[in-house]
């Protein structure tokens, strides 16, 4: 189960970069069904969280913004890191203007995570 769920998270990216966000989301639901499966809680969160964020970004794409801010807090509930927490305000600050205040909310959020603990450079960067 934990191979085929990073496969499916592959395609599902594979599918993505070549514009077939349809089949890209069948293939991010086959982790998510999957994910139920995988012992290690650990690879399961990781597994999971990479699954939402990418399900989310499909939506993005396909200009379905509620749906992709649904999948976005629930990859920032289940590790409420910089990255999620930015996402969710990018959903705010570019989708629910007149929310603009719950952006400041998870930017601040977001700040005061990297002050706290110890993240990797891309997540700094991001």
């Amino acid at each position: 189960n934990n191979l085929k769920s990073q496969l499916y998270n592959e395609y599902g990216n594979v599918y993505q970069y070549l514009g077939l966000f349809e089949i890209s989301i069948k293939y991010y639901n086959k982790v998510i069904k999957l994910n139920k499966n995988i012992l290690s809680a650990k690879e399961r969160k990781g597994k999971l969280i990479y699954a939402y964020t990418n399900k989310a970004d499909v939506f993005e794409k396909l200009r379905r913004s509620d749906s992709a801010y649904i999948y976005y807090h629930k990859a920032y509930k289940i590790i409420p890191d910089p990255l999620a927490a930015a996402n969710i305000a990018s959903c705010f600050i570019n989708y629910k203007k007149n929310n603009i205040d719950s952006a400041g909310y998870y930017l601040q959020i977001a700040s005061d995570s990297l002050r706290s603990y110890t993240y990797s450079s891309y997540q700094k960067l991001i």
